[in-house]
């Protein structure tokens, strides 16, 4: 980095302004293109872009000797004096084409060596670093360059060349991984549509399930919305290269309708399609079988809860009502149908189908006393 950037290659006044004087539009501009490559030792974002001009000169210093340990310095205090001392080190290898960079070795004071690059990728980050301070500052970085920069070089070289090709064919497969995507989901798309059509569902169909669970008797219903989703249950792999495009290969992949369950209360279940079906025609028989059963038990329940008032209350006006249904557990007793249900903190109450009071199942055996069963007032 030279340390006067406003001359040219340290060449004597004279004769840079006899260079110049063949393009003058060149020697009028020639300050502001060097303040525009000044720009590249901005290399972090929380640089005060005013004070960042102001002493440019010495942050690009700065960020030449980041990238360079070799070009550093140690200091360390001599009595009460500080000095300052070269590092050692040695280049270990020249500057590398392919990687952009020297490799360098560097002994410690204990006497050992460590290898660092050197330089790595010079003009890379420098063209990062003003591209970052025309983004962030783009009023500032106006009044040095209008015009987009052409440097005009043709890189007509073997190592450009290369990475010209190089480039191209990145960005040929990804434009090509892309397609793939998206030919993947369009297929995917068209395979579900058929699936759902062919088995008489539609998007986002409400079901009721039955569910039979520890913290209430019998059976509940929930209602739920439905999502469907493909995916390669039969573990066939997925196509490579030009087979990725092929729809044959693709719809195979697409083999396992999956259904995902979302129910009113916030909790989701995954079904196989078997499974879910059979869950279905299941669940809708036995809410028939419910309703059937609570119809014919409206009368019953009534004759229930006044068995309920006679039996299990201190008070007429302290009532503890009982409702048979479906949902209730059932007992076969010498051939007969009973209703088990609990009333306050009483377990095991039997009713008949009629709704009948007949007693408490203890033990086996049914208590027909119901005085020792009476709820506590605290109930």
């Amino acid at each position: 980095m030279p340390r006067n950037y406003k001359s040219l290659f340290n060449l004597d006044d004279y004769i840079e302004q006899y260079i110049l004087s063949f393009c003058i539009d060149k020697r009028l501009c020639l300050k502001k293109v060097m303040e525009q490559f000044l720009k590249g030792g901005f290399w972090t974002i929380n640089l005060n872009p005013r004070n960042y001009v102001m002493s440019q000169e010495n942050n690009c210093k700065k960020m030449w000797c980041i990238d360079r340990p070799e070009v550093r310095t140690e200091s360390f205090m001599y009595g009460s004096e500080r000095r300052v001392r070269s590092l050692k080190f040695k280049y270990k290898s020249k500057w590398n084409h392919k990687n952009c960079g020297a490799l360098v070795e560097f002994t410690k004071n204990n006497g050992g060596t460590v290898l660092k690059w050197s330089g790595r990728h010079p003009v890379s980050k420098w063209l990062k670093c003003i591209k970052k301070f025309e983004t962030l500052h783009p009023v500032i970085a106006l009044q040095y360059i209008t015009n987009p920069r052409k440097f005009g070089v043709k890189g007509v070289s073997e190592f450009y060349v290369k990475k010209r090709e190089k480039s191209r064919l990145k960005r040929l497969n990804l434009t090509e991984d892309e397609k793939a995507e998206l030919f993947w989901y369009e297929r995917k798309s068209i395979e579900l549509k058929k699936r759902l059509k062919m088995l008489g569902f539609v998007k986002n169909q409400t079901v009721r399930l039955s569910f039979s669970g520890a913290h209430w008797q019998g059976l509940m219903f929930f209602d739920g919305t439905c999502e469907f989703d493909l995916w390669n249950g039969s573990l066939v792999l997925p196509p490579c290269g030009n087979n990725r495009f092929n729809q044959d290969i693709v719809d195979k992949c697409h083999n396992t309708l999956k259904i995902r369950v979302n129910f009113c209360d916030g909790e989701t279940r995954v079904y196989t399609l078997e499974k879910f079906l059979l869950r279905v025609r299941t669940s809708k028989n036995q809410f028939e079988q419910q309703t059937k059963l609570n119809n014919r038990l409206l009368g019953a329940n009534q004759r229930a809860t006044n068995d309920v008032i006679q039996y299990f209350t201190h008070d007429i006006g302290q009532t503890q009502p009982v409702y048979i249904n479906a949902n209730t557990f059932t007992v076969n007793i010498f051939d007969q149908t009973f209703f088990k249900v609990t009333v306050g903190k009483v377990k095991n109450v039997l009713f008949n189908k009629r709704g009948d009071l007949i007693g408490v199942l203890d033990n086996g055996v049914i208590k027909t006393c119901m005085e020792r069963y009476k709820i506590d007032r605290s109930v």
